[in-house]
């Protein structure tokens, strides 16, 4: 797995055509957002397409819960369960909505049931299902039949934000490096995240040369324009 330092030096290499100044204009934190907003958009894609998105999840570990006191279930032998903190942004798609990988204990080779707030009561009425999840105003909500079910989950999930995850988590991000942790995504798509990037938030950087001048300034010129050739030391 790639940390996200090495990613936004990757892009930022191919966008200054290997010569690194200091005139490049998004800070590194820029970059995050963008690399953030570009790999949703990549895990999306591939849910629409039905294809995996293994590499892509993060994991809360231990969600805290505690019961419900807005919402009721219909039956007296079910209870209502709400995350105590409102969960880092799950990524939806149009395909499956909120893109949870597994909800339910860590011990467990099943997970909960995925349902929604006007039919989870419905589930539960199954044989079969004992626990059901939906999410809510940005909160996990776990309706469940079994009455000594402990007070805390385990969630896997695809985030809009990594960078959340990992302060929810209490992830170590060094404040003197904080970008280098390891970023979540799979490592055979790294290519095309970088592409679709480089395509949509640069693809003017063709037409214009390459400022070899580390003067703060963007120099760049476009390639062709009258008076405005350069030399390759950057002078005009």
């Amino acid at each position: 797995m790639i940390t996200l330092k090495k990613l936004i030096y990757s892009i930022k290499n191919l966008q200054g055509r290997g010569e690194h100044t200091d005139d490049f204009k998004f800070s590194d934190r820029q970059f995050e957002f963008i690399i953030d907003h570009y790999r949703a958009e990549l895990a999306a894609q591939r849910i629409n397409a039905r294809k995996s998105v293994d590499g892509f999840y993060q994991t809360l570990n231990d969600l805290k819960l505690e019961k419900s006191k807005q919402l009721r279930p219909y039956k007296d032998d079910v209870t209502l369960l709400v995350s105590k903190e409102k969960l880092p942004q799950v990524l939806t798609s149009h395909e499956s909505g909120s893109v949870f990988g597994f909800v339910g204990d860590r011990a467990e080779f099943m997970g909960f049931q995925k349902s929604e707030l006007s039919t989870y009561n419905i589930d539960l009425q199954h044989p079969y299902i004992k626990n059901t999840f939906f999410e809510l105003d940005d909160h996990l909500y776990i309706g469940t039949r079994d009455i000594n079910y402990r007070r805390e989950v385990f969630v896997q999930a695809v985030f809009t934000s990594p960078r959340d995850v990992r302060e929810f988590e209490k992830g170590d991000i060094d404040p003197f490096d904080p970008f280098n942790w390891e970023y979540p995504i799979p490592g055979n798509l790294i290519g095309q995240l970088t592409n679709m990037i480089m395509s949509n938030e640069y693809k003017w950087t063709h037409l214009f040369l390459t400022d070899y001048v580390n003067d703060g300034r963007d120099d760049k010129q476009m390639i062709g324009s009258p008076g405005n050739q350069r030399q390759g030391d950057g002078s005009q």
